[in-house]
């Protein structure tokens, strides 16, 4: 099993104490052998580390689908003069339907963090549930805005955040030596 330096990213074998960069991987080392140990003392590491409990996370989800309502009562009532009753079952309407694209799209990305974990040569320590409830928010305020804002605003804004996902994803694959030399 061969261990990757953080530092330059180069593969060295099990016995290596030193990268040739020298960078110190006995810590490292000693966590690969053992089992997947937490190097971080610190409290935000470590809850980001462990997993994430199924309660957790519905209750992430239930305060996503109550902010959205909140948010299209607050909309519904800011652009129209109809009854409060309608225009909270309107909002809870809504705010379901955005809920169920946001949860797809979540269901997405537990995929793609399951299949990052099964692979076997990068070290991934990712919650699949805390990374699905991120993206799920994250869609859900996404469908709320897609709905109030400017079509042509928010193609703009969808177009710059492709633009920035592929130039990260292009620097991370360049700084881990998949593309070649740069």
């Amino acid at each position: 099993m061969s261990v990757e330096c953080p530092q330059c990213h180069k593969l060295n074998s099990d016995s290596a104490v030193t990268c040739p960069c020298g960078y110190d991987l006995h810590p490292r080392l000693r966590g690969s052998l053992y089992g997947r140990t937490i190097q971080s003392s610190t409290h935000l590491a470590k809850m980001w580390v462990e997993g994430m409990s199924y309660g957790r996370f519905a209750l992430g989800v239930g305060a996503t689908w109550l902010v959205l309502i909140l948010g299209e009562w607050v909309w519904l009532r800011l652009t129209s003069r109809r009854n409060s009753v309608k225009i909270l079952w309107e909002s809870l309407q809504f705010a379901t339907t955005d809920l169920i694209g946001a949860v797809m799209v979540g269901a997405v990305s537990w995929v793609v963090v399951w299949v990052l974990l099964a692979y076997e040569g990068a070290g991934w320590r990712l919650c699949p549930k805390r990374i699905t409830l991120i993206t799920t928010m994250i869609a859900a305020v996404f469908f709320s805005l897609v709905r109030w804002g400017n079509p042509f605003v928010i193609a703009e804004s969808v177009t710059g955040l492709m633009m920035l996902a592929v130039a990260i994803a292009a620097y991370y694959a360049g700084s881990r030596g998949w593309l070649g030399r740069w």
